[in-house]
């Protein structure tokens, strides 16, 4: 739930450059500025662009401006967020903020517009290979080996056998025995 009575869009410039990148906050401006400063200064901005002219032209060039306050009034959050996300599309337009700017999409949610080169669906590609939690992985059949030898032995809990059991005769309850499948197949 959002607790702030307003939110608003607002601004990153580059002084020397002129290059800008658009924002939405429902926090407040300080706060979510001062969330931007400290990743900018720890080198850990999730805005590649961005963080590289950061550290080519030094805080002193970077600019923080308040564009538009949008009180929420009787809104929903929902309603409240959607007006927001409204309001960043039409102002990273106008601004020409994505093509001339810092702002890797055109707003309005974050992934809106993203549309990635691609190299660089590529190298998103090539970095999951091998990855131990990528979809379709399956483990080695020595690690599966070991997996097993570390269970066995080891006694279940009175909750676990409990389980095992009745999913057991539900499995033996839903699925056909040999007579009821020659029944079936003789009524055919």
């Amino acid at each position: 739930m959002i607790t702030n009575t307003q939110g608003g869009i607002y601004r990153i410039k580059n002084l020397e450059t002129g290059a800008m990148y658009i924002g939405k906050t429902a926090q407040t401006f300080a706060k979510r500025w001062g969330r931007h400063r400290r990743a900018l200064r720890s080198s850990r901005h999730r805005n590649a662009h961005l963080q590289s002219s950061y550290n080519k032209h030094g805080p002193a060039a970077f600019e923080y401006k308040v564009l538009e306050v949008i009180p929420r009034g009787d809104m929903s959050d929902k309603e409240f967020i959607e007006h927001m996300n409204e309001r960043e599309v039409i102002l990273i337009a106008e601004y020409d903020a994505r093509q001339n700017g810092y702002n890797q999409t055109d707003g309005g949610g974050g992934a809106l517009g993203w549309d990635p080169a691609p190299e660089t669906k590529a190298k998103i590609s090539k970095a999951q290979i091998g990855k131990k939690k990528a979809l379709g992985y399956r483990h080695t059949d020595e690690a599966r080996a070991n997996m097993s030898a570390s269970k066995t032995g080891k006694p279940w809990s009175t909750e676990r056998r409990a389980r095992h059991e009745a999913k057991k005769e539900a499995a033996r309850l839903n699925s056909p025995t040999d007579t009821q499948a020659s029944d079936t197949a003789a009524q055919s």
